[in-house]
């Protein structure tokens, strides 16, 4: 069975893709939010006393 690529892939072959070092990097999470979403995550992060990326680890660490 012949093995098919991905959309935008050159490689015939996913083997590289799932190395140690990749899962391993930092990743970066994107939301789309309205501006008074982000104002509204901006001041709670704020009254929380943290910066806005330990604001949503904190929030992502809480749902699990």
């Amino acid at each position: 069975m012949a093995k098919k690529t991905l959309p935008g892939t050159d490689a015939p072959s996913l083997v590289g893709l799932a190395n140690r070092d990749d899962r391993q990097s930092t990743k970066r999470l994107t939301f789309d939010v309205t501006a008074e979403e982000h104002r509204a995550f901006k001041s709670e992060a704020i009254d929380a006393g943290m910066s806005m990326v330990e604001y949503f680890q904190h929030l992502w660490k809480r749902g699990k």
